[in-house]
């Protein structure tokens, strides 16, 4: 096995040398490498009574990745994950969710709290956690290393990465991801991670605003500020975000992939970034997984090629689509809008069966993986008052039910299915994790009985 993985090594390191390439060709060989690399990293740890770090050399174009091999399941573990796999393969929490405030100064939770929570995931049969952002809302969840600022389009202030005051500790005693990552790695789980905003939440909307005629931009272009402008700054503060935490998290056998989180209904227009950062992502980490999550009315907008085209032109590998239940939300006459109401909601639930078939055949023939991301939580439109989008709660199990029910009428089986729900949307009997209001807090214990009773009748 590891003359195998030796060879694997000689191929890779002259891929460069090779002229024009038949395309997915180093994708190929890095997905045979890690195939080899993790057997290796197996038997080691099979072998051994000890933990044994296993050093991978693999760094082409990108960092040096130290890997710690995954403690292998017992014949317990595995009979307990199997008899208590529910719907979801996949979980996605908000961070923020993590406080009372969106922009949290001081821990609300321990490193046991988290630790916690994953083992629950595992618990109910969830392999895969994505994680919405490491950077939102000004706010850094990680200790960046890298010296970078930006401007920010939300609050119009310029954002350095090393001060202070734009650091959310989201755990009392240790670091968030340093807790997440090495119990997932313990729970033989996986991590994507979400990157940045780059100070610009409403960059697609605007790019579809300035294509279509008599439509006004949220950010009016000026000198310096133009849609180029903040493209540019997207890519940018993505990729120094990517570099600083692979180079402190790259480590961790859990870290699997990343997250552009930049959302759209028009994939033409999000590859305007998906496509560069995609890249630019690869180029670092050829090994680690892309994903992208468009709404499930993904469509070609403006110009003339298929979705199919669209999908290969860029280097993405995951497409979680989000099924919008959570705020009503639905595409009209070209133009998306949220609508807050349980009848919309249910007209979205109906249109669901064809929207997942059509995505399915668009994604049969391209070397990707299509997901569905169902939205557990609630809006009202309410709050916050400025613009109603926000102050998530959780939904009734009975009505993610009917969400679920609308893959299944379509016959299309996801390549993953995704309970997005947001960390705090369970009660996990963590006590002191009261993170919601009152009436909140109700709601996550309801909803949680539901859905493990749910497990129960499968």
């Amino acid at each position: 096995m590891l003359a195998l993985l030796q060879s694997v090594l000689i191929i890779l390191a002259s891929f460069q040398s090779i002229p024009n390439p038949p395309p997915n060709l180093e994708k190929q060989i890095v997905t045979l490498a890690e195939q080899v690399i993790f057997t290796v990293s197996n038997e080691i740890t099979q072998n051994t009574s000890t933990e044994t770090v296993v050093h991978n050399t693999l760094s082409t174009r990108g960092l040096q990745n130290q890997r710690v091999a995954p403690r292998p399941l017992t014949k317990t573990e595995k009979e307990e994950e199997a008899a208590n796999n529910g719907p979801f393969e996949v979980v996605w929490i908000e961070p923020h969710n993590l406080n009372q405030n969106v922009t949290p100064r001081t821990g609300a939770v321990t490193t046991s709290d988290v630790r916690q929570v994953v083992q629950f995931y595992k618990q109910k049969g969830i392999h895969t956690i994505v994680v919405a952002y490491a950077e939102y809302l000004d706010c850094f969840l990680y200790t960046p290393q890298k010296d970078f600022s930006f401007y920010s389009y939300n609050t119009g202030k310029t954002i350095n990465s090393k001060d202070k005051n734009h650091f959310c500790k989201l755990v009392s005693d240790g670091d968030f991801f340093t807790v997440l990552l090495d119990e997932a790695s313990k729970q033989n789980m996986k991590v994507i991670i979400g990157l940045s905003r780059g100070g610009d939440l409403a960059l697609l909307e605007d790019i579809d605003a300035k294509i279509r005629t008599n439509s006004t931009l949220h950010i009016p272009e000026t000198s310096g500020k133009t849609i180029n402008d903040r493209i540019s700054q997207t890519y940018n503060v993505s990729i120094a975000v990517a570099e600083d935490l692979y180079a402190q998290y790259g480590s961790y056998p859990a870290f699997y992939g990343w997250y552009i989180a930049h959302e759209t209904d028009c994939l033409d227009i999000g590859n305007n970034i998906y496509i560069p950062i995609a890249d630019s992502l690869k180029e670092i980490t050829p090994q680690k997984k892309v994903m992208i999550s468009p709404t499930a009315d993904a469509k070609i907008c403006y110009n003339n090629q298929s979705y199919e085209q669209a999908i290969n032109l860029s280097e993405v590998d995951i497409y979680a689509y989000q099924d919008t239940i959570g705020s009503g939300y639905r595409r009209i006459d070209n133009i998306g809008d949220n609508f807050y109401t349980e009848a919309s909601r249910n007209i979205r639930i109906r249109e669901l069966e064809d929207l997942f078939k059509k995505l399915k055949s668009a994604h049969d023939n391209t070397n990707t993986d299509y997901w569905i991301n169902v939205e557990a939580w609630r809006m009202d439109g309410t709050c916050p008052v400025n613009n109603g989008y926000g102050c998530n709660f959780p939904g009734d199990w009975t009505s993610v039910v009917k969400q679920i029910t609308a893959w299944e009428k379509s016959s299309v089986r996801p390549d993953a299915l995704m309970l997005n729900e947001g960390l705090t949307q369970f009660d996990f009997g963590i006590k002191n994790m009261t993170v919601m209001d009152a009436a909140n807090r109700v709601r996550a214990e309801v909803f949680t009985r539901n859905y493990l009773e749910y497990i129960k009748n499968l």
